[in-house]
């Protein structure tokens, strides 16, 4: 019998669905720091593990009513809160006086800076609405359940944050889910059942003795089946009639999460748009300037190779006032609101999505031999040990991948017509998509008759086409030369083709004319695996790399015939470039300001090429804008315009947008190319690392001839050297006393101490960093445990089903007996028969003895009279197992239940059987 202490500290549930709902509470904290929004998110789970242990002893052990638990749980949770966020803050800072001062400072000056209407990121701030959020959802779930049974809105508060997670972070495995679906029927079922006992017994209703348990085995396959289901047959809201219904329903969503963004610029985004380590980072369709950078040392990619490159993941070519995005993506709705609408025709373009062209493994992609000038061919093996984006890290013009892609190529204006000579243009220059019409003509020589040959055309099946000449009658190959032109004008492709008359009177295709919307295959901007991103991924990467020299980028353009005779070109005082990409890479808004193209003229002034421009701009802007990794969201008519001439402060994307739009006002084709620099080399994981803070923006422009060339404006990474040393400037700098290579790092060198920065420059110093060996310990110790877990369960397992494979039905039942009867607290001794081990049990826990005997002595009988049990006996005996003795031994091994005894040695004593049995 439990004494009334025990009574008082078992939550009236049971301690069952408790435990459940604590770790419940558990998952979702854990599933917050997975989430990874930002640093030192661990204090989500210890915030809702002080909330659900607070809300418990209020709620039973101290039993305070409703109006005096609540005050109390404020206070105490306000303290927990604020003592675990400046456990998180570096002592140097001082005592926890001089943390918590550190703190209010930085919250007055933010609460300031958000009223005068110009939003700023503290990044305390935005722990302290986690670390409260999640204390209110750990402390309202626990008292909710322990103190009104409340069982659907206890598991409704964690439920909703790891859902939230789940859905919104790659980091968060769909595991988390499965896990919750489970956690929450088995607390549902168990408390609904637990209500359902109690109004029976009140009601003096009869009911068998396992059906609790029996409920949670059903409750058990039941999540599994869902599981199942949900796995087997998802739900999704493709259908646009269900999506235009939903969408009333997000827009409230929409506004909080665009507010909170607003206010906290730092929080790492799922690929959105905004703010996410720097914004750019999450390697989406398009990112804003501005915001904390904010990375981690997390390593993400392992690279084998001759050197270390720079890994370009995304390219931008359209600028948009506020940040960068691809035009092959179409601007959603939504999005327009914020955006700047489109003013040409290349903007315009942005609303038809360019398609993806699919690759092989091991295929070779496209090359425009026009840019292959001074290009040496490398080969890389990439390894992914953390997924960041939808797109492979690449670096060069890529020749082949290991692994099924889909490339992401610019694509030309439809317009303007376009030719090429069939018998003169080799293979690799002519579009992919009319290779095969032009293998097909080449191959093909009309023969018509005399007669025919000067006739006017007759009609025929196919006399109505715009191909058609009357040559072709009769031909064989028209019905396959009919499905070609057909399949090009799906795609919106037209063609037409000039021809030639030889001396035998035949007739051949010499010219073939085409018009619509062809890829650039100058222009790569992304390549996705068929399979998606995800860790463990690794792929073979064999590519072209530019090893030109200043002097050959200084004449570039000049007299490139290749491209002049072509027709579609753009000529500029600084080269011919061609005419769709120079449309599309010099792009500007309305937005970008009178004095930034004035100032851009100003330092183009002079220079003859477009090298020595894009030098100067680069020397500028280096010089200009001063390093600074908090910097916030530029305001203003124009991004730009504010960092060059109002607030000429921030990191990568700052520097690279300055000079991307800088050299565009000059009529010099640019764009942003995101990825990670140069990592560094790590002998013991085998290759060179690069870790999340590598990730970096930079800017490429385009030289006829030679393609995409990076420049490096950020002034914390040291300038690109070119030319036929290449190969090894852009390695990393040897270590004159290691000897190894080792990374520079855009967040040391160049970076002021925390106390030093200027105002409103975010907690990224030292007294920002979370302890990594303190999570690293943790995460050590959570697997340890795990570990133990594991093995005690495998354990507990081989204890329970060992020997007893080889024995009968009645005897795996006896030893399932005497095996959780001695867990129990019965002990078996050699001189007891199995009947009186029954009795024993019987005796000991009420309620059982039938069911015991039973299976006692068809055991026995099987043994010593060797007759075997029948199906109807041992479904008899089956069924009181599970319905009498197995609850009963295990409430009581829950419970620690000390079993009702008399004297020890009148267990298997004659005299005590006989006064048992009359």
């Amino acid at each position: 019998m439990r004494t009334w202490w025990w009574n008082r500290l078992t939550p009236r549930v049971g301690w069952f669905p408790f435990v459940l709902l604590v770790v419940l509470d558990l998952l979702a904290g854990y599933s917050t720091y997975r989430a990874d929004w930002s640093d030192g998110l661990i204090i989500a789970v210890r915030a809702i593990m002080v909330g659900s242990v607070l809300a418990y002893l209020l709620a039973r052990p101290l039993g305070l009513p409703d109006f005096a638990a609540h005050p109390v749980a404020s206070l105490l949770g306000t303290l927990s809160v604020l003592w675990i966020l400046q456990d998180s803050l570096s002592d140097e800072l001082g005592g926890w006086r001089d943390k918590l001062a550190f703190l209010w400072l930085r919250w007055e000056r933010w609460f300031a800076a958000v009223q005068d209407g110009q939003p700023r990121d503290d990044y305390y701030l935005f722990l302290l609405l986690i670390a409260v959020t999640h204390f209110l959802v750990g402390y309202l779930s626990s008292w909710l359940l322990v103190r009104h049974d409340h069982a659907w809105v206890s598991v409704l508060l964690p439920s909703i944050v790891i859902l939230i997670n789940a859905g919104y972070s790659r980091q968060v495995s769909p595991l988390f889910v499965a896990i919750m679906i489970v956690l929450d029927l088995l607390i549902v079922g168990r408390v609904t059942f637990m209500q359902r006992l109690w109004q029976w017994r009140e009601r003096g209703f009869p009911h068998a003795s396992g059906i609790t348990w029996q409920a949670l085995w059903v409750l058990s396959w039941l999540s599994v089946a869902l599981l199942l289901v949900g796995w087997i047959v998802p739900l999704s809201t493709h259908s646009p009639r269900v999506s235009a219904l939903l969408q009333p329903t997000n827009r409230p969503w929409n506004e909080v999460r665009d507010t909170l963004a607003d206010w906290f610029p730092s929080v790492r985004g799922p690929g959105g748009t905004r703010g996410g380590v720097g914004g750019f980072a999450s390697f989406g369709d398009r990112f804003e300037i501005g915001g904390p950078l904010r990375l981690s040392d997390e390593p993400v990619l392992l690279v084998n190779g001759l050197e270390a490159p720079y890994l370009t993941v995304r390219t931008y070519d359209l600028y948009t006032g506020r940040g960068w995005r691809s035009s092959a993506v179409p601007e959603l709705d939504l999005d327009r609101e914020t955006s700047t609408p489109p003013r040409s025709a290349a903007e315009q373009s942005v609303l038809e999505p360019a398609p993806l062209l699919e690759f092989a493994s091991g295929e070779e992609l496209p090359q425009d031999r026009s840019i292959a000038l001074e290009r040496q061919m490398l080969a890389y093996h990439i390894e992914v040990l953390e997924a960041r984006g939808a797109a492979l890290p690449i670096t060069g013009m890529p020749v082949s991948v290991s692994v099924p892609v889909r490339a992401l190529y610019g694509w030309t204006s439809g317009n303007d017509w376009r030719t090429f000579e069939l018998e003169s243009t080799p293979e690799d220059q002519i579009p992919r998509e009319l290779r095969p019409l032009a293998q097909l003509l080449r191959a093909t020589v009309f023969r018509p008759s005399a007669e025919e040959a000067s006739a006017t055309p007759v009609v025929d099946p196919y006399a109505d086409r715009s191909w058609y000449w009357s040559f072709m009658r009769g031909s064989p190959v028209l019905p396959e030369l009919d499905t070609l032109v057909n399949q090009l004008t799906a795609r919106g492709i037209e063609v037409t083709f000039w021809w030639e008359e030889g001396a035998d009177n035949s007739f051949r295709i010499v010219r073939v004319a085409y018009r619509g919307r062809l890829p650039d295959y100058a222009d790569l901007e992304a390549l996705f695996p068929n399979e998606g991103v995800s860790r463990g991924l690794s792929y073979d990467l064999v590519t072209t790399v530019s090893r030109a020299t200043p002097e050959q980028l200084r004449t570039a353009g000049r007299g490139n015939g290749d491209i002049a005779d072509s027709g579609n070109v753009e000529a500029t005082v600084y080269g011919v470039y061609p005419r769709d990409l120079y449309r599309r890479y010099t792009q500007l808004p309305e937005s970008v300001t009178d004095r930034t193209r004035q100032l851009a003229l100003a330092l183009a002034a002079g220079k003859s090429n477009a090298y020595d421009v894009a030098t100067t701009i680069e020397t500028f802007v280096r010089q200009r804008i001063a390093y600074n990794e908090a910097a916030p969201t530029p305001g203003g008519i124009d991004a730009v315009d504010t960092v060059l001439f109002v607030r000429p402060e921030g990191y990568c994307t700052f520097y690279a947008s300055a000079m991307a739009v800088l050299l565009r006002a000059v009529g010099i084709p640019a764009r942003i190319a995101v990825g990670y620099y140069p990592g560094e080399s790590n002998g013991e994981m085998g290759g060179i690392v690069y870790r999340d803070r590598n990730a970096h923006a930079w800017v490429e422009v385009f030289f006829p001839g030679y393609g995409w060339i990076a420049f490096e404006p950020t002034a914390s990474r040291p300038p690109l050297l070119r030319g036929s040393v290449a190969d090894q400037a852009d390695r990393l700098p040897l270590d004159p006393i290691l000897g190894a290579n080792l990374p520079t790092d855009e967040r040391f060198g160049l970076r002021l101490s925390e106390l030093d920065r200027p105002e409103g420059a975010g907690a990224v110093g030292t007294a920002a960093v979370t302890n990594q060996s303190q999570l690293s310990a943790s995460r050590i110790a959570l697997r340890v445990g795990l570990l133990i877990l594991g093995m005690l369960v495998v354990a507990v397992a081989l204890w329970w089903f060992w020997g007893s494979w080889r024995l009968s039905p009645a005897g795996r039942l006896y030893l399932r007996l005497c095996r959780l009867g001695r867990v129990a607290g019965v002990p078996l001794r050699e001189s007891m028969t199995p009947l009186e081990y029954a009795w024993e049990i019987g005796r000991r826990f009420p309620g059982t003895r039938r069911a015991a005997e039973t299976i006692a002595f068809l055991y026995a009988r099987e043994q010593y009279g060797q007759r075997s049990a029948s199906e109807q006996e041992l479904r008899v005996a089956a069924r009181g197992w599970r319905e009498s003795i197995r609850p009963r031994l295990l409430r009581a091994i829950v419970r620690w239940q000390k079993p009702v005894g008399m004297d020890e040695g009148d267990a298997w004593t004659m005299r005590g059987r006989w006064e048992r049995q009359y």
